[in-house]
C-alpha cells in the first residue's frame, strides 16, 4: 500500500472532514479586533482550500476521481457566504489536483 492508500484508510468520512474544515466560516462573521474581516476571511479561505485539496489529492491518487469531484462540489457548497463560495470554487478549480499523482 502506498502513502496515498494509507492516507485514504484514515479518511472514513470525507464529508464530515470537510464539514469540520468549514466550521470556522460560520464564526468568521463575528468581529475580531486584531484583524480586519477581509484578512480573517482570506486566511480562512486559504487554510480551507489547502485542507480540502489534501483530501482531493488522496482520492485522485487512489483512483477515485469521481469521488474527488463530488467532494470538491461538496466543499464549495459547504461555504455559507455566497461571495466567498465563488472565490473558493475558482481557487479549487484552478488548483485541481492532477490525476497523475502517484
Amino acid at each position: 500500500m502506498n502513502e496515498f492508500g494509507l492516507a485514504r484508510s484514515f479518511i472514513s468520512d470525507p464529508q464530515k472532514e470537510i464539514d469540520h474544515f468549514a466550521m470556522p466560516f460560520k464564526f468568521a462573521t463575528q468581529r475580531t479586533k486584531s484583524a480586519s474581516p477581509e484578512i480573517v476571511q482570506e486566511t480562512l479561505a486559504q487554510i480551507y482550500i489547502k485542507k480540502v485539496n489534501l483530501i482531493l489529492r488522496v482520492f485522485i491518487a487512489v483512483g477515485d476521481e469521481g469521488v474527488s469531484n463530488q467532494l470538491r462540489h461538496y466543499a464549495v457548497e459547504s461555504v455559507p457566504d455566497e461571495k466567498l463560495r465563488d472565490k473558493i470554487r475558482e481557487r479549487l478549480d484552478s488548483s485541481l489536483p492532477s490525476a497523475r499523482i502517484q
